[in-house]
């Protein structure tokens, strides 16, 4: 089995496409060379010495550094010359109630994980909290994706994206697969995991829309899950969204060439 993963080739002709298939977290074994060791220690040490004096000030800030990801942290000056305002309100009034629904659906996250462990139903209930509003209504709120989705420009097809996440039938193994490690695996650090986590579910991509919130979201529910973090409360979104191009090549890295180590100490200069 390689370790970045597969593709295979689905259909046929003019029509024939390459979806991704990632290997199993739990077929990854990890190199822990003096570097990595560092690293971790020194992100267990800062998580440690967290100032949470303001809970609910840092919660928000989360949430809109992780709505900047999705939306953008500043429009251009030539974009926003050539919007009309009537266009802006519009788009304002979206990313208002995104944020308003991301923020709704961490605390809801953080009440059903009292009831529910980390899995698919939590994540499709989370996802439904968080794709509320009339402008969500086509990204299938609440439901893992049954058809094909790809990765690229508004342009691009099947046949062209550079990069197309597992079919239905791979998906659905894939994130059974990562269910079952973050519920079993015992022998690794919870920090390396949460990396190998986030690397893992941003590759599958299981909903039409809102992969990355829900990813990031999934990073701080299971810090909580494993007592390394008390409230979804971590700079993650605002560290990746600072280092967005080193973010992309490293997984882009993994994909191709198994590079798991890099992402992961990369993953861990993250962790504020």
């Amino acid at each position: 089995m390689d370790r970045q993963g597969h593709y295979r080739t689905i259909g046929r002709d003019e029509r024939a496409y390459r979806s991704f298939v990632p290997t199993p977290l739990q077929d990854i074994h990890l190199e822990m060379d003096e570097e990595m060791q560092t690293l971790l220690a020194q992100a267990h040490e800062r998580l440690k010495n967290r100032n949470l004096s303001d809970m609910d000030a840092l919660q928000k800030e989360e949430v809109e550094n992780s709505m900047n990801l999705v939306y953008g942290e500043k429009k251009s000056l030539a974009l926003a010359f050539f919007e009309t305002d009537d266009k802006e309100d519009k788009e304002d009034k979206k990313r208002k109630l995104d944020e308003q629904n991301l923020l709704q659906a961490t605390r809801f996250a953080v009440e059903r994980m009292q009831k529910l462990p980390i899995s698919s139903r939590l994540l499709k209930d989370v996802h439904w909290v968080m794709m509320q509003g009339e402008h969500n209504e086509r990204k299938y709120p609440g439901e893992m994706r049954t058809s094909p989705i790809w990765l690229g420009t508004k342009d691009d097809t099947l046949a062209t994206a550079p990069f197309i996440p597992p079919v239905y039938e791979d998906m659905a193994k894939s994130i059974a697969d990562l269910e079952n490690y973050i519920h079993y695996e015992e022998q690794t650090d919870a920090l390396i995991m949460a990396a190998l986590i986030h690397y893992q579910f941003e590759m599958i991509h299981p909903f039409i829309d809102g992969n990355g919130r829900i990813g990031r979201l999934l990073t701080l529910l299971f810090l909580m899950d494993r007592n390394v973090i008390q409230q979804p409360v971590l700079s993650l979104s605002k560290n990746l969204m600072s280092s967005s191009f080193k973010y992309f090549t490293n997984i882009a890295s993994v994909e191709v060439s198994g590079t798991y180590e890099k992402w992961v100490k990369y993953f861990l200069q993250q962790l504020h």
